[in-house]
């Protein structure tokens, strides 16, 4: 029997049995907490914080909202790159030419701070540009100025409180409520890139059989992947995986797969995001604990295209993990160009039996962009389907088939079109927070500068949308994750 331990995208299951489904089981969560960016007139991003929702009443009404956000500490560099392509950051001057010595951020006392790039000067380097003008790069020393994911989190030592991982000078902050005002503790932080020390993504679980949780994260610039342990002197993170040409680590999961008692990390490295939005190559890995390292699979490595979601569940509920992957879509991608028409998105499952690796499309989704995959069971009748979120095509249902069609095709059906929720990350997370026994979606539409919530009417047939909160005196903005907050916290 493997045992099914699993570890959601949005939400850690030592809160809530409902991350995984479990419609009605364990505590009632208190709140909800999004991870947020808010950009200003400019389109650049302010110091980096995240959004606290509770219901004011029934959940199904209007929700209060709290905005926390890191101090501000602004910092603009010119960028710059050698002979041999490695990046420079060098002050700017009052002619607005780079001036000084060339520097790369560092981290030291608990600061970050520049470090000087001996033997290296203005003149030798590049200094790049964008539209004829110089390039800079816009920094907040203090916790950074985008919050990629919260969640709750319970330190072995220590208050529990809002566990954060930012970007582009990253900290691993631990936030706590002091005096009714959310305070960040910065755990970790080291350097992890070049341009910009980026962490993105983090899932929690005990991948090497200490019983301690660790927090496994995955970073953007030079693709690193750290599993960060709790010691008793503090925590201490091992780089395990580098990918400088797949420079851009999207996602973390956490399963144990072949029933050997330890976790698995799976991520998803790929070549780095571009501007004009077409998709690049990618790889999912997987990482086992041996021998006091980790030791890698290549699941997926696809040329065309590459994943940024992906899920490790247990759908069926028969005790073994599966891994399910979002594969943006490949006739829409730069290197297929000439495709006319195409698939759209691939959602793909995993299998895995001892080494052997098994794979399928169970269907696919139009457009090019989802970015939130979670199980649910939205209609509380025992059976678990697929959610998946996209930018601007809707939120879709993608059914297994019945007993009785074992083997069969996968149903994909549209729960809301996308012109009723959106957004770039389109943040989504299946909870039951009524206790009904049926699952509610609690969706960040960026697009519509809204949060939403959307629960079955057995009487309609049909999901129902209602607005939790309003937040368009945010201005713009880009929520990156959802997660629950216990009751009390």
């Amino acid at each position: 029997m493997h045992r099914s331990v699993i570890a959601c995208a949005s939400l850690c299951c030592l809160l809530l049995s409902a991350c995984d489904g479990g419609s009605g089981q364990g505590p009632r969560p208190g709140g909800l907490v999004f991870a947020l960016t808010t950009l200003d007139a400019d389109m650049v991003p302010q110091p980096g914080g995240f959004l606290i929702a509770t219901p004011k009443g029934n959940p199904s009404e209007a929700w209060n909202i709290e905005l926390a956000r890191a101090s501000s500490a602004p910092y603009t560099a010119a960028v710059a790159r050698d002979s041999a392509g490695q990046t420079f950051l060098a002050d700017i001057g009052a002619d607005g030419k780079p001036s000084g010595q060339p520097f790369q951020w560092a981290r030291e006392q608990g600061r970050w701070v520049k470090r000087p790039a001996s033997g290296v000067e203005l003149g030798s380097l590049d200094f790049t540009k964008s539209d004829g003008k110089l390039r800079t790069s816009a920094y907040e020393l203090d916790h950074g100025n985008v919050i990629h994911k919260a969640a709750w989190f319970t330190p072995r030592q220590g208050q529990p409180g809002i566990l954060t991982v930012s970007g582009n000078l990253g900290c691993l902050d631990l936030w706590r409520r002091v005096d009714g005002v959310w305070k960040p503790e910065t755990l970790w932080a080291e350097a992890v890139g070049s341009e910009n020390q980026r962490l993105r993504e983090f899932e929690l679980g005990d991948v090497n059989g200490d019983g301690v949780e660790d927090i496994v994260i995955a970073t953007h610039d030079t693709g690193g992947i750290y599993v960060v342990e709790q010691k008793e002197q503090g925590y201490v993170g091992q780089r395990i995986a580098s990918h400088p040409e797949l420079g851009f680590v999207h996602e973390i999961e956490l399963g144990d797969v072949d029933g050997d008692g330890l976790l698995e990390i799976f991520a998803t490295p790929s070549m780095p995001n571009k501007v004009d939005g077409s998709h690049q190559r990618g790889e999912i890995h997987r990482y086992d604990y041996q021998d006091g390292g980790y030791a890698l699979t290549v699941v997926e490595n696809n040329p065309k295209t590459h994943a940024k979601e992906i899920l490790c569940t247990d759908l069926a509920g028969d005790g073994r993990l599966e891994l399910y992957a979002v594969m943006e879509g490949e006739a829409l991608s730069d290197l297929n160009s000439s495709a006319s028409s195409g698939s759209g998105t691939h959602v793909k499952r995993y299998d895995f039996d001892g080494s052997a690796i098994s794979s399928s499309v169970l269907g696919d989704l139009p457009g090019n962009l989802c970015r939130f995959l979670v199980p649910a069971d939205l209609q509380g009748d025992g059976r678990r389907e697929l959610i998946a979120a996209t930018m601007a095509d809707g939120v879709w249902e993608l059914s297994p088939p019945d007993a009785s069609q074992a083997g069969g095709p996968w149903q994909t059906k549209r729960l809301l079109g996308g012109l009723v929720s959106g957004g770039f990350e389109h943040c989504t997370l299946a909870l039951d927070w009524d206790g009904d026994g049926a699952d509610e979606l609690y969706l960040g539409s960026d697009k519509f500068l809204r949060l939403n919530r959307v629960a079955w009417d057995a009487k309609q047939g049909r999901p129902v949308k209602t607005v939790m909160a309003d937040l368009s005196h945010l201005g713009t903005y880009l929520t990156w994750n959802i997660s629950a907050l216990p009751n009390g916290f």
